[in-house]
């Protein structure tokens, strides 16, 4: 019998937590941009997957920038790795309920420094980087292509 997975219902996730969160205002000639990365560790023994997510967006007037994390669960993901489990997380819904705790946690930052951005109501399309047991193993490489801006305090 040939499993059949439906997008969208792979995965779940509990625990999410913002690790880091990060807002300036300031005078650029930018244009709206935006960004969502994503790692995803290696299976562990009780099955769960610790995911790491950042987003960015920005425009001529501000940016903001969160790093959240979840344990993703799974009750079909054996046998996938690489690209496939790649594009599984990346088309979850899980992923995009992930994005929406972060979308929350933007406009309140934005909030905070009373500027608006148009934060989209639907993730972007995300980078997905799996990790190996071998990359998990380095401590420096749970950040590796999570994001390229430099991580700063609040001010």
């Amino acid at each position: 019998m040939e499993q059949i997975m439906t997008k969208g219902l792979g995965f779940s996730f509990v625990d999410p937590r913002v690790f880091d969160a990060h807002v300036s205002k300031h005078t650029t000639t930018d244009e709206y941009h935006d960004f969502w990365r994503v790692t995803v560790g290696p299976k562990e023994e009780d099955g769960e997957r610790i995911v790491i997510a950042t987003f960015h967006a920005g425009n001529e007037e501000v940016e903001v920038t969160l790093t959240v994390g979840a344990a993703f669960f799974s009750l079909n993901d054996e046998g996938l790795e690489g690209d496939e489990l790649s594009a599984t997380i990346g088309d979850s819904m899980a992923l995009e309920t992930l994005y929406d705790v972060v979308r929350f946690q933007a406009r309140t930052l934005l909030g905070m420094v009373d500027e608006v951005l148009e934060i989209p109501a639907a993730a972007p399309d995300p980078v997905v980087k799996v990790m190996s047991l071998e990359d998990a193993s380095d401590d420096e490489s749970l950040v590796t292509g999570v994001a390229d801006t430099p991580v700063q305090e609040l001010s």
